[in-house]
């Protein structure tokens, strides 16, 4: 058991109270063999789930004995950590005169570390990474409207509500958290330069739903999906925003023919706030895409749509029959239910002044009585991206 506070020097004394300690070093006596070493900072203000309220981390571990019977470590969470990140956030300007948001008033990130060695040799140097229990949301918001807008609220979830103390670990209980933080950030005007908005932490989730983010702009609440649907502890998800008066919405029509034909409800949810949409279709159907830009109130304008499947999709899930671009592309699903494929589509219109790309991902459902409306799936496509833009739209 090393307490590593017992044993820093002044100036590294002076360094952990300010939070920017980054290395710590020590020498011990341990017999060759493989080892498992455990390593912890900033726990005294992670609360452990399942214990009394007032029961950290920190004191958990201050318990542990030298000699005495090994407690065993990875079966403890740590309730929501991130909330009491947000809650502590303070406003800096970094050296090239950057705004940052970096937990102030003595509240650093806990982290965690469980790590298997091998000690063969006298001297042997081990390297132990701590890893922050958290991940991060770091969103900018590039505004093409012409005029500056002032985002007063963002949103963002739903993210697990507890984590598990060590990585690689699984909660009992995931529960449900959203993440809301007040600002006042204008953001000008400006076709190219995005604003950074104001960071937030949020708990370790891993699902198969994506995350919602609402921005607040003028008194309107205007809210998009991401494609990615888990962020890891000590990872940042970065958020591309883009407010634009180019909106499009995409109705899809539905025909199945179990004897005769008749046309089936699709919900779908338009116009979105990303690029990216999503549908049930029964299994079985044939269907049409048509797409209508709203680029101001009351005006719309048909677009020609090109429709593709995505690049490494299955060709045997979803065929589109219309091949090249047109006001309305024609398709059919397979016979089948619960599969799944994402189309990319092109859409454009008045000399390509209105244009958006993005996917279309399709799920087969079973086939329902005659009136059913078949809702938005749940489940997306994960795809891996550093850069997810996501385009907002005012209403």
């Amino acid at each position: 058991v090393i307490f590593a506070n017992d044993s820093l020097d002044t100036d590294e004394k002076t360094l952990a109270e300010s939070g920017n300690l980054t290395h710590f070093t020590t020498t011990v006596d341990i017999t060759p063999g493989r080892k498992t070493i455990y390593a912890f900072a900033n726990m005294d203000k992670a609360n452990v789930v399942g214990e009394a309220d007032d029961t950290t981390m920190e004191s958990i571990l201050a318990e542990l004995k030298e000699g005495e019977e090994w407690q065993d470590l990875t079966t403890y969470e740590i309730a929501d950590p991130a909330s009491g990140i947000n809650e502590h956030l303070a406003t800096i300007t970094n050296s090239n005169n950057e705004t940052e948001w970096r937990p102030a008033d003595g509240f650093y990130i806990p982290m965690s570390v469980q790590q298997q060695v091998d000690l063969t040799t006298n001297g042997q140097n081990v390297e132990i990474a701590l890893v922050r229990l958290v991940g991060k949301v770091k969103a900018s918001l590039t505004n093409r409207q012409g005029s500056a807008v002032t985002v007063s609220k963002i949103e963002m979830g739903t993210f697990h509500q507890n984590v598990p103390l060590f990585e690689g670990g699984t909660v009992t209980e995931a529960g449900t958290q959203t993440y809301t933080k007040e600002t006042n950030i204008t953001v000008p005007a400006n076709m190219e330069a995005a604003t950074a908005l104001p960071v937030f932490y949020v708990n370790e989730t891993k699902g198969e739903t994506p995350f919602t983010i609402t921005l607040t702009i003028g008194g309107e609440e205007m809210s998009g999906q991401t494609v990615t649907t888990s962020i890891e502890r000590n990872h940042v998800l970065p958020l591309a925003l883009g407010l634009s008066n180019v909106d499009l919405e995409l109705k899809i029509t539905a025909q199945v023919a179990p004897i005769g034909g008749y046309p089936v409800e699709v919900s779908l949810n338009g116009p979105t706030l990303t690029d990216d949409y999503h549908i049930n279709l029964p299994e079985g159907c044939t269907f049409t895409i048509e797409g209508t830009f709203k680029p101001n109130v009351g005006q719309k304008v048909t677009a020609n749509l090109t429709v593709n499947l995505a690049d490494g999709q299955p060709t045997n899930i979803v065929v589109i029959e219309t091949t090249n671009a047109a006001t309305i592309v024609a398709g059919h699903v397979t016979a089948l239910s619960d599969q799944q494929a994402t189309l990319y589509y092109e859409a454009n219109a008045s000399d390509n002044a209105l244009r958006k790309t993005g996917n279309l991902v399709i799920h087969t459902v079973p086939l329902q009585d005659q009136g059913t409306e078949y809702s938005n799936a749940v489940d997306w496509l994960a795809t891996p991206r550093w850069y997810e833009p996501i385009h907002l739209t005012t209403p």
